[in-house]
Order: C-alpha cells, then sequence, then structure tokens
C-alpha cells in the first residue's frame, strides 16, 4: 500500500510530483488572452512546454498501440487505502489507478477526463513545488471525473476559490511540521495540478492558479524566443529546459529566488543546522556561481512529431550549454574517426562507433589539471578535490596513449545474425552472423606488431600487411560456415563476416582518415535487438510470462534510432532521430 506512515516524507512528495511528470512525458486551446509564459518564473529550475497545442490523444493512441502496458500495472493501485492513509494519500492512489485506466484507453482522455486532444502542456516549478497545466474541452466533465475519484476514493476535496480560479486541495501530510496538499484547480478552461509546500501558499498558489504574474516572468526573460532564434526552433517545438543557474543560484543562498527560500523554510522548520551552511558562505557562492556561469542550462527540444503519418518521425536535440571557450575547443581537439556507415541508411541490428584521438587525449587532460591548479578555490570540498588532482600523474597517462599511440576510433556493426536454441551452458547455436568491428589509427600496420609482440595468440595468425584479407580462428561456430576474416589497410583494421560487413570492410579501408563532427554515434532497430535478445535467452526463461509478454512487445514493434554526441561551439548536444511504423506480430 502507498503512503504507510502518518508522517508524509520527502519521497512521497516526490512521488506526487512524478504524477505531473508522467502525464507530461506521455505526451507532451486555452481561451487566455495573455501568454501562459507571463504566469512562469523566470527563475524556474525545469520549464516544459510549446508554444502551439501538442497532439497529447494522438501520442497516447500511438504509444499505447506501440508499447501497451502489461496487465499487472492496472493492478498496481487496487489496494484498498489503509487506515493510517491521508485523504491526500488515498485520492492519489484512486487517482492513478485511474489514470492507468486511461493510459489503457486513451480514448477517454475528452470522453471522459473532459482533457483537449491537442493540448497546450506547460509544466514549470514554482521554487520546489511542481506545477503542471493542461487544456480542458470540457471543465463540468473534469470535475465531474475528479468528484468520481474523490467518491471512490472515499474523500472529499476541501473545495477553495482563489480570484477567478477554483481549486480542490487534499491533505498529504507534514513535512518537518508544515502541512502538505495536493492541489487540483481550475483557470478558465485550463486543469492545474501542484503541491502546496505551506511556503507562502497564498502568493505560490496564485501564480499556480494563472491568478497573478512573477515579479519576473519567463515571458519578459526572453528566454524562450532567444533559445528559438539561437537553434531554429519553432513555435511547434516542444522544448525542456533545466536552468542549472538558477539551481546552484537557489542551492548557495537563503533568498535568490524562490527555490531558496522553500529551502531555507524547511531548514527553519528542521531547527537542525543546515548541510549547505558552506555553499552559503560568500567565497564558495561565488565558486559555485562561476561554475553555473560556464553550464548554465540544459535543453531539449522534440521536433518533427507527427502521429498519424507512417512511420512517425521524432527529432529529439538535448544540448548543455558550455561557455567555456579554451574547454570546448579542447574536446573538439580528442574528435576522431567514425565510419560512414555506423550512422548510415542501410539496414542493420546495431551499430556503435567512438571516435577519439588518443594523441590528443594526455595534452588535452595535462592542460585541464594545469588550469585547475591555477584556480582560488573558497569551497573546502572544491579545494580537497585540486588537491587530490595536483596529484595526478597525466605522465601515466601520456606512457599508456603511447602505448596505442595514432588510434582515432574503434566502431562495431552487427548487420545480420540469425540464432537457435541455446545450449545448457548459455551458449547460443549461431546459425548465420553478419558483423565488422574496425579500428582506425595513423600506422595500424605498427599497433599489429605491437600486439602481435604482446598477445601470444595474436601472434600464431599470419597477418598481412600489404592488405589482402586474411582468415581469423572463429571464437564461436556458425551454421552456414560462414569464415571470420580481416584486412589491414593504410588507416584501418578491419575485422568481418558476412555479406554486407564485407562491403563495409572494403569501403572502410578506402576511407581517408578525416575527424568526424561527433565522437559517438549509434543506431539500433529495436525490433530485430530484441528478438536477438529474445532468441538467445535460456528456455526457462521464455517461460516467464512477464519476460515473454515485454521482450515480444519490444520485437514486434518496427522502431529504429538514429543517435550521435557532439561537440559543438555551444556545448555538449546529444541528437537522436527516432521512426517507427506499424508492423504486425510475426
Amino acid at each position: 500500500m502507498l503512503f504507510k506512515t502518518k508522517r508524509f516524507t520527502v519521497s512521497s512528495l516526490i512521488f506526487s510530483s512524478l504524477i505531473v511528470l508522467t502525464l507530461l512525458l506521455n505526451g507532451c486551446g486555452s481561451d487566455r488572452s495573455d501568454s501562459i509564459l507571463e504566469y512562469v518564473p523566470a527563475d524556474s529550475v525545469i520549464y516544459m512546454g510549446s508554444k502551439e497545442p501538442f497532439p497529447l490523444k494522438e501520442s497516447m493512441l500511438w504509444s499505447h498501440d506501440k508499447f501497451p502496458l502489461p496487465d499487472s500495472y492496472s493492478q498496481l493501485f487496487q489496494n484498498e487505502a489503509s487506515a493510517d492513509d491521508t485523504d491526500g494519500q488515498k485520492f492519489l492512489n484512486r487517482f492513478l489507478a485511474d489514470y492507468f485506466k486511461l493510459i489503457a484507453d486513451p480514448e477517454q482522455l475528452d470522453t471522459e477526463w473532459g482533457i483537449a486532444a491537442d493540448n497546450q502542456l506547460t509544466f514549470f516549478t514554482l521554487g520546489l513545488a511542481p506545477v503542471l497545466r493542461l487544456n480542458l474541452t470540457d471543465v463540468a466533465l473534469f470535475e465531474k471525473k475528479i468528484s468520481a475519484i474523490d467518491a471512490s476514493a472515499g474523500v472529499k476535496g476541501e473545495e477553495k476559490v482563489l480570484g477567478d480560479a477554483r481549486y480542490r486541495r487534499y491533505f498529504l501530510g507534514n513535512e518537518k511540521n508544515a502541512k502538505i496538499w495536493l492541489i487540483i484547480g481550475q483557470d478558465k478552461n485550463d486543469a492545474i495540478f501542484t503541491i502546496d509546500l505551506g511556503i507562502d501558499s497564498e502568493k505560490v498558489l496564485a501564480i499556480a492558479l494563472g491568478q497573478a504574474k512573477p515579479e519576473k516572468s519567463l515571458a519578459s526573460s526572453g528566454q524562450i524566443e532567444q533559445i528559438q532564434n539561437k537553434y531554429d526552433f519553432t513555435d511547434e517545438t516542444f522544448l525542456a529546459l533545466i536552468n542549472q543557474k538558477e539551481l546552484i543560484n537557489g542551492l548557495t543562498s537563503i533568498d535568490a529566488n524562490r527555490t531558496a527560500q522553500m529551502i531555507h523554510f524547511f531548514e527553519q522548520l528542521s531547527g537542525e543546522s543546515s548541510d549547505l551552511s558552506e555553499l552559503r558562505t560568500p567565497g564558495c557562492r561565488k565558486d559555485m556561481l562561476d561554475i553555473a556561469d560556464n553550464w548554465p542550462r540544459t535543453i531539449i527540444a522534440y521536433d518533427q512529431f507527427d502521429f498519424k503519418t507512417d512511420p512517425v518521425d521524432l527529432d529529439v536535440l538535448m544540448i548543455t550549454e558550455i561557455n567555456d571557450k579554451p574547454l570546448l575547443e579542447g574536446l573538439k581537439s580528442i574528435n576522431g574517426f567514425i565510419p560512414d556507415f555506423v550512422s548510415d541508411d542501410n539496414v542493420k541490428i546495431f551499430s556503435f562507433g567512438l571516435g577519439f584521438d588518443l594523441d590528443n587525449l594526455a595534452p588535452f587532460v595535462t592542460q585541464q589539471l594545469v588550469d585547475i591548479k591555477k584556480k582560488t578555490y573558497q569551497c573546502s570540498f572544491l579545494k580537497d578535490v585540486q588537491q587530490n588532482l595536483s596529484g595526478a600523474n597525466p605522465g601515466m597517462l601520456a606512457m599508456v596513449t603511447a602505448m596505442v599511440k595514432g588510434i582515432k576510433g574503434f566502431s562495431m556493426t552487427l548487420n545480420e545474425v540469425e540464432t537457435g536454441s541455446v545450449s545448457p551452458q548459455g551458449i547460443p547455436d549461431v546459425k548465420k552472423l553478419d558483423l565488422i568491428l574496425t579500428l582506425s589509427a595513423d600506422d595500424t600496420k605498427k599497433l599489429i606488431m605491437t600486439a602481435q609482440a604482446m598477445t601470444p595468440m595474436l601472434a600464431q595468425i599470419d597477418i598481412p600487411l600489404d592488405g589482402s584479407a586474411f582468415e581469423i580462428p572463429m571464437p564461436i561456430p556458425v551454421a552456414d560456415q560462414a569464415k571470420m576474416m580481416g584486412i589491414v589497410k593504410d588507416s584501418h583494421l578491419a575485422v568481418y563476416m558476412g555479406e554486407s560487413a564485407t562491403k563495409q570492410a572494403e569501403q572502410v579501408a578506402q576511407s581517408p582518415l578525416n575527424k568526424t563532427p561527433s565522437f559517438l554515434e549509434m543506431q539500433m532497430d529495436y525490433g530485430k535487438y530484441y528478438g536477438m535478445i529474445f532468441d538467445s535467452i535460456p528456455e526457462e526463461m521464455k517461460q516467464d510470462p512477464e519476460i515473454v509478454d515485454l521482450i515480444s512487445m519490444l520485437k514486434n514493434v518496427d522502431m529504429f534510432i538514429d543517435s550521435s554526441m557532439a561537440v559543438t561551439d555551444d556545448g555538449l548536444a546529444y541528437r537522436m532521430h527516432f521512426s517507427a511504423s506499424d508492423k504486425k506480430e510475426k
């Protein structure tokens, strides 16, 4: 049973907040004449939303069709309430039970909940309090649904009015003598979910319920427009913004922003000394804010989604902004080489490429250590880190990298695999394998000779260095009698077997050793990958219905992901292209 104790804990507060996030993450017209951004504080640590409505119902229907929840999930919140549960805990239990019914049948979204199918969802934090606002098409139907949950839970939320907004509150419990309430309200044609932490409640609720504007809003700060212009996003782009600078600002002060004020409020109620005392000293605060200036925010953008098309495509960009230009240039210098076929459009099960110029790794690390040693810190823990790093010997790293001098990258691509039964020893019966491994370096021949001198098993293999292919002993038998081959040519070593891999080996052997923009690239066909996993697991595991249901669901999804990580002029960027199509179970 959820929430067994009378005393409300931080963990249960977090759980309550997750309800809000769960609603948001399943998808991502209001009558307001003003922008919702005018009600979002500029110092919010987290913001998620878009200027244009998101196809919430379409996304839920698509998600349910491709990834239906196991039946066991619907049973998670069917237990009867405990006598120790507060009204808020009882309500949450029933709310979540109905929510999982909604996930199982997304048609209920507008027909039973009154929530708009196309929705301008907005999530943000008011200090420590999460706030979710979403559009309603039928306020009365939404009220009826909440009342039905009340009746099912055997509770009745306290009905309140604040300005033009109405809300119900449910007592969740106490946290350090502060009363914590779950708030469900309506402002015009919007529903609002939030948590009242008992800190400056009237003002916080007024902002959350759209009855008052913060002193400085996200709209007036111009942050969203600046992000859109900088990264070429549109009003349809669904944005998530994590403001590391405001988080550090809140942790290192008692009043710099609402986050700081709420943390300090709970500290005062506890009557205990704060674990954040040192962070709040002037010198330490400056140290931490200087770090935050260099790593100010993380931006996540979801774009190009249309759940009515086949396939459904989604582009995601996550970028952690870095303002330390010497660090960025140093990171760029480490970029190495990844073969083109790792991220091309050809069919494959899985591919992975890591491009690192090991010759530049030791100089980069050495320079970072020098820069850190030059800094003057006031924080004791930063001084400790600095002291520990002062004992680091970059010469050892230089020695290690010298042994593998010239390496620029490594890749693995699994084009195709077919397996049969698994032996009692856990070894699969491999019927077919199409696979390639590559190593790229300035002088692969020298690396081979060094490796042979150090490894007796490699020394037994006759490796021609003239670019001709050679056979390699198979580590496991393959039914189709395919041979594992190798080739060393110019800057590349390839170990491969299979028709596609042979072509890829010929391709990489002719490739110039140029730096690739990304230092990591990966592709995965989820259906084929989990089909391979299912075929390879022992027979006794296949008797477990939960394992069978989960893997069967995944292997029958025609879903493909193409992702990469790179260092750009703006910071560390992760890009992902997601594509999913209809696929019938085999």
